[in-house]
């Protein structure tokens, strides 16, 4: 439980942070998109980190999550674009680029996680 909390106050930051960056420099579509995306990248992001998570790291049921949290962000990304494609109102283009980002970010951000926090059982135990 601690090593997701970590990562969700973490992908929680990175997050509003890209958030900021799109608001300042985006106009109205492009502010939606990228609002959009960032709220989808760090939804899909938690609920597959508390897969990962729940399941020893070199189990088969690790592994089972991992792929299947890989498979999910595909579809999500598919999705996302599908029903962007259709609006006006959502840039595309924004949104598509900074779901793609973070989920990147966010991905590249598990391994620490999940690291800190087998160290952090290793020495208490």
């Amino acid at each position: 439980m601690r090593r997701w909390v970590g990562y969700a106050m973490v992908s929680t930051l990175l997050c509003a942070g890209v958030v900021a960056g799109g608001w300042f420099w985006m106009d109205g579509p492009g502010r939606r998109g990228v609002f959009l995306a960032a709220g989808i990248a760090w939804a899909v992001q938690l609920v597959g980190f508390a897969a990962l998570v729940s399941r020893p790291v070199g189990s088969t049921g690790f592994l089972g999550a991992w792929v299947a949290w890989i498979l999910v962000r595909f579809v999500t990304v598919g999705a996302t674009a599908f029903a962007v494609s259709g609006r006006e109102d959502v840039g595309i283009l924004p949104a598509l680029l900074t779901l793609v980002g973070l989920l990147l970010v966010l991905v590249l951000l598990e391994p620490i996680a999940l690291r800190a926090g087998q160290e952090n059982r290793t020495s208490n135990g």
